[in-house]
């Protein structure tokens, strides 16, 4: 037993950041506008179970024992970066508003919003995610850990496909790809 809690002690700060984020999220799904128009076909409930898959091998190492321990400033740097993630997460969805859905819908008064976090990259929340992700990976140690974060940016990178093509398609081709050629999907003047 003792073994066990020196195991998840470090790991603590990262179980209760995750925690917070996710709880906070799912309340404040409740706040979100009414859909006024969703895309159809199956790419994103692809991304939905890639999403899914990728959260398991991050949170459960299944491949092998740890392949590296971060201690002192390493590690401290890895927790304020997952919650630095989580903050830029929160200014994403706060300056989206009522805009903001769980999944890729139009709601009334739908735009463009290219400012805030936007003005960054097109989908700051997937960044975000993906951020925190990373510096948790790096935390486990676990190759496992590392292919979670993998699968995550798959899921990230076809969902935001999915909602650009959408949105596109729903706020018009010219004024999306103007924005998109501006801004790059998840690295800032990168990717």
């Amino acid at each position: 037993m003792h073994r066990i809690l020196t195991v998840l002690a470090p790991l603590t700060p990262l179980y209760v950041l995750w925690g917070v984020w996710a709880a906070s999220w799912l309340l404040a799904g409740l706040t979100a506008a009414p859909a006024a128009r969703r895309p159809g076909g199956g790419a994103e409930r692809m991304a939905v179970l890639l999403v899914y898959a990728g959260f398991g091998l991050l949170f459960i190492p299944v491949l092998g024992a740890a392949l590296w321990t971060p201690r002192g400033w390493i590690y401290g740097a890895l927790v304020g970066l997952t919650a630095a993630a989580f903050t830029f997460c929160w200014w994403a969805r706060l300056h989206l508003g009522a805009l903001w859905s769980f999944r890729t819908t139009a709601k009334a008064g739908h735009h463009v919003v290219d400012t805030g976090p936007y003005a960054l990259v097109r989908h700051p929340i997937y960044t975000g995610i993906l951020a925190a992700a990373l510096a948790t990976a790096m935390v486990f140690g676990h190759l496992s850990n590392l292919l979670g974060v993998g699968v995550l940016a798959a899921a990230f990178w076809l969902k935001a496909a999915v909602e650009e093509r959408f949105l596109s398609e729903t706020l018009g081709a010219d004024a999306y790809a103007a924005y998109a050629r501006r801004v790059r999907r998840l690295i800032p003047y990168i990717l």
